[in-house]
């Protein structure tokens, strides 16, 4: 051996989808701790490793460093236990004139190229920030904020956050990864209150911070108590940090601090002497540590439901077709020739209605199967909740949709009886047309082109059964199941066209006019009544005066 080369390495992937946090695809919940180095600076190595495996051993799996840099050790360290960093850049509660100034930008980034640098791009680096309680909704600060994003998301890959004046006016984009949501006090339960009403959950993570209450033992205790509580159910939050592991000492001398100078907000005093509520957040946090990183606490979405339901429907609708002789008869005729079947409807041959509502009613629950099920597997994905949220948000329907995407039965439901309902329209709509023709067609025969046009979509059965395997993002096969779903969606309208030329002895082009304004109809609707409310167009302003589109 004539050389040796060691060095320390992580694995790992930290991102934001639908405002989850995701760590190695690992849905991840922080519970964190602001850490504050000791007043006099001069802690040595083995006590800064005793301070962060006290927290973690308590449950802590974050801290936050909210003024001072660290030695490079430090990363290292906290990477050994299984604790992540995020840094502050000491840009607290600045007045907005300053974000105007190119030179308080360039010095923002220097920090953060700084805090990036010293850690040599540790894993345990979960995210920088950007500034604290400032008022965001401000065109500058969000210029300012918006470009050091993207300058940190593209030079060092890491997750940023940044800390609202006001909790409770976000704005509509996301200006960072995560909003630190300073609760201080009793304001904390306000804030969950908050976030756990609000309609829309935005983008960016929330996650709540400078928790903290400085009163006697028994008030503290009961308001930790009462913390536990809330946060538990609290879907919409991420995570917290908690004030402080250690007191830290005033600049001046305020009502707030204690005899010794010191903010008593931290779990042990200047000295390390452990404060009465130690006790009662260790059991709060006991008992929701993991290994390394891994906080696990959403359940895997599962989709079994629908191949269930596919199964016991199935079995119905084949007791039927075989105790029913007629039905079976049209669907063997209907699906060996298609073209001999329409004439035989237009020559005002007997088919019950019973059986095209039937066949309608089966085949839609096919096709509704299918897509319920895409839609609840990929519910969290964030380009189909702003595909639907910019669709429904003009009609107020963002919270019925919320509601069906979490309930498999419901969501399957409604998109069985939209398709239902749709054919019936389509059938209402060719009967009207039928008034200005000679020749009268009854509404059962424009019924039964609608939904006996649809026969093969039984070919759907054994997809759909398998439809939980198929749509897993495994290799991408779900996109196999897209692409059967569209070349079905074109064999349905191919057979609706020739079912309609056929009974209303109209030509193709008639046809297709017909189909374009059926399908249309409801995209008329849309833009005649529609009243945008978001702030895109003022969106792409900002970033074309802030240069983000251009670099």
């Amino acid at each position: 051996q004539i050389a040796y080369y060691s060095k320390l390495i992580g694995l790992r992937r930290l991102n934001i989808k639908s405002g989850k946090i995701y760590l190695n695809d690992q849905p991840f919940r922080i519970r964190g701790i602001t850490f504050r180095q000791s007043a006099s600076g001069t802690v040595a190595e083995p006590q800064i490793i005793s301070d962060l495996q006290r927290i973690r051993k308590m449950g802590f799996n974050a801290i936050r460093v909210p003024n001072s840099m660290h030695h490079p050790i430090f990363a290292s360290i906290c990477d050994s236990i299984g604790i992540f960093i995020s840094y502050e850049n000491g840009v607290w509660r600045v007045p907005e004139t300053y974000f105007a100034d190119d030179n308080f930008l360039q010095m923002s980034k220097q920090f953060a190229r700084e805090i990036a640098q010293s850690t040599h791009h540790n894993p345990s680096l979960f995210s920088i920030g950007l500034g604290n309680e400032l008022a965001i909704n401000s065109s500058e600060i969000q210029k300012y904020a918006l470009i050091l994003t993207k300058f940190l998301k593209q030079k060092y890959h890491v997750l940023t956050h940044i800390s609202p004046l006001n909790y409770s006016d976000l704005p509509t984009t996301g200006l960072a990864d995560i909003y630190f949501i300073s609760a201080y006090h009793n304001a904390v339960f306000a804030a969950i209150d908050y976030y756990e009403n609000i309609s829309v959950t935005p983008s960016s993570a929330i996650i709540l911070s400078n928790i903290g209450f400085a009163a006697g033992k028994d008030s503290v205790n009961k308001k930790y108590t009462k913390l536990s509580g809330r946060l538990s159910p609290a879907t919409n939050i991420r995570g917290f940090y908690i004030e402080s592991f250690r007191d830290w000492p005033a600049r001046s001398n305020t009502y707030l601090v204690n005899a010794e100078n010191n903010y008593p907000y931290g779990l042990i005093s200047e000295s390390g002497l452990e404060q009465p509520h130690w006790e009662n957040v260790d059991q709060m946090l006991s008992g929701n540590q993991q290994t390394a990183y891994y906080q696990l606490s959403d359940p895997v979405s599962k989709t079994n439901f629908f191949s269930l339901s596919i199964f016991i429907t199935s079995i119905l609708f084949f007791l039927i077709y075989r105790q029913n002789f007629r039905l079976k008869d049209n669907i063997k005729r209907s699906l060996s020739h298609s073209y001999g079947f329409f004439v035989d409807l237009r020559d005002r041959r007997i088919i019950a209605l019973l059986n095209s509502f039937i066949i309608g009613l089966f085949t839609n629950l096919l096709v509704a199967n299918i897509i319920a099920a895409y839609l609840y597997y990929f519910r969290d994905s964030i380009y189909i909740r702003e595909i639907v949220s910019a669709t429904l948000a003009p009609f107020n329907l963002n919270s019925i949709y919320t509601g069906l995407v979490e309930s498999p039965f419901l969501l399957l439901f409604a998109i069985w009886a939209g398709f239902f309902l749709g054919q019936i329209v389509i059938a209402a709509l060719l009967k009207l047309l039928n008034i200005f023709m000679e020749e009268k067609i009854r509404f059962r025969q424009t019924v039964a082109v609608c939904n006996w046009a649809g026969v093969p979509l039984l070919f759907l059965i054994p997809v759909s059964l398998v439809s939980y395997q198929l749509i897993l993002p495994v290799d991408n096969w779900h996109i196999f199941l897209l692409i059967t779903m569209i070349i079905f969606f074109f064999w349905y309208n191919f057979r609706l066209a020739n079912g309609i030329r056929v009974l209303m002895v109209l030509p193709a082009l008639n046809v297709f006019t017909i189909l374009l304004l059926t399908y249309s109809i409801v995209f008329f609707i849309f833009f005649a009544i529609l009243e945008s409310k978001s702030d895109y167009f003022a969106y792409i302003s900002l970033l074309t005066r802030g240069k983000i589109l251009f670099f």
